[in-house]
């Protein structure tokens, strides 16, 4: 698994004043939560960087880590 899963988890928890990428934006935040403090303080960008860490946590211990030439 990928850390770079939580991309989308980051972006649908952000909002921009940008009308070009607004749209693409915002999209698991309520009509409140987008107008009120939580959009314009950019918490999904912690929130997807703290869900990152927790998947390599979680995926790193599970990654094959022989290669077929030998030890790195």
């Amino acid at each position: 698994m990928d850390p770079g899963e939580a991309s989308p988890l980051g972006l649908g928890l952000t909002t921009s004043g940008d009308l070009h990428i607004a749209g693409a934006v915002g999209f698991l935040l309520t009509d409140h939560a987008a107008h009120g403090t939580p959009g314009p303080m950019n918490l999904g960008v912690v929130v997807a960087l703290a869900v990152a860490g927790a998947l390599y946590a979680c995926t790193a211990s599970l990654a094959d880590r022989r290669t077929p030439g030998g030890a790195r």
